[in-house]
């Protein structure tokens, strides 16, 4: 561990990828998520080569966590983000403590100045911030009533779906092999492909499996007819918690209304395992469709907020996250295999 000097709290660097003080120290942080561990670290690592520069302090009986990764991309510039495709990853402990917020932008610039980066950005920032504003929409399930309750809190048109999909002989399998995550790849493609988004490569998705799925820390959902994957999803685990981190389905068999028998029956597998909340990831501000399916579930919604500080030469501005498009349609007529390999080479730089 190398000491970082700052007047107060002393920040240190610890390396996630090699020091086990990391996930000790987080297991007692109950703001944390799969995407502070060490686990997803070694993802980002592993898949695009991402530095991680992590510090632990301690200051007035609060205890702050940092998780910054380096972005060194000649294309759109050398940065850290808290964290690469990440849906929301806070700094630990200063929820509520303004005075403790500004210390971590502060500190955050000086080591932004010393790595030579230009600007940090912060995935989920305390409403104690003036400067940040609602980004994206996060939507929350609170799973511990029972599986009536939690089936009777749907949207009607959401158990509609789901009894389509049990009439239609749609069947959810649960599972944490490799060729699981290779049958879901095949339908995020698609999936991807409609919305007119190139696929992440598939070495991330394979990291994933690595350093999550097999280790325990996240299944894959395989929703099936006749034996054919028609939809799929992963979920992450930490403690408690649940993340839906990726879905898709089949776009020439949505009218089995697999994706809804996935969802549904994943909820209850988390339920029944004493899991206590299942959080459905970012929606953008303009994605009306893909809101009003997580709202659907019986989910509560909340303001995701995003900042970047930007820095120069006698400090740091601080600049509302500016919500780029996600979607071209024009990427949705290039072949399949085309597709695969603008991701491949596009992901690295925008993470």
């Amino acid at each position: 561990m190398v000491e970082v000097a700052l007047r107060s709290p002393q920040f240190r660097r610890v390396d996630p990828l090699r020091d086990p003080e990391w996930d000790h120290w987080i297991k007692d942080a109950p703001e944390a998520t799969i995407f502070h561990t060490s686990q997803w670290a070694k993802v980002l690592s592993g898949t695009y080569g991402y530095v991680p520069h992590y510090f632990l302090a301690e200051h007035s009986g609060k205890r702050i966590g940092l998780c910054l990764s380096e972005v060194d991309s000649w294309l759109t510039g050398r940065r850290a983000s808290s964290l690469p495709f990440t849906d929301e990853c806070v700094v630990l402990g200063v929820r509520d403590d303004a005075a403790l917020w500004n210390e971590v932008l502060e500190f955050s610039s000086r080591i932004a100045r010393s790595k030579k980066w230009k600007r940090v950005e912060f995935r989920g920032v305390p409403a104690i911030d003036d400067h940040a504003r609602g980004s994206f929409f996060g939507h929350e399930l609170d799973l511990r009533a029972s599986i009536e309750q939690l089936f009777a809190n749907c949207e009607s048109s959401v158990r509609r779906a789901v009894r389509k999909a049990e009439r239609s002989g749609i069947v959810v399998d649960f599972e944490r092999s490799r060729n699981a995550v290779v049958e879901y790849y095949r339908v995020h493609c698609l999936t991807r492909k409609k919305h007119g988004l190139p696929p992440q490569p598939f070495k991330f998705f394979e990291q994933i499996y690595l350093n999550i799925i097999e280790p325990g820390l996240g299944f894959v959902a395989l929703g099936k007819l006749a034996g054919r994957v028609l939809a799929g999803a992963i979920f992450f685990i930490h403690e408690r918690k649940a993340l839906y981190k990726f879905g898709a389905s089949d776009p020439a068999a949505d009218h089995f209304r697999p994706s809804n028998q996935v969802m549904w029956r994943a909820i209850r597998h988390l339920a029944q395992q004493g899991r206590e909340r299942l959080c459905f990831g970012r929606t953008s501000l303009h994605q009306e469709g893909l809101r009003k399916y997580k709202l659907g579930w019986g989910a509560k919604e909340k303001a995701i907020r995003y900042l970047q500080i930007k820095i120069n030469s006698k400090g740091y501005d601080v600049v509302p996250f500016e919500q780029g498009r996600e979607s071209n349609p024009h990427l949705s007529r290039l072949p399949l295999p085309v597709l695969k390999q603008i991701g491949v080479w596009a992901y690295l730089h925008v993470g």
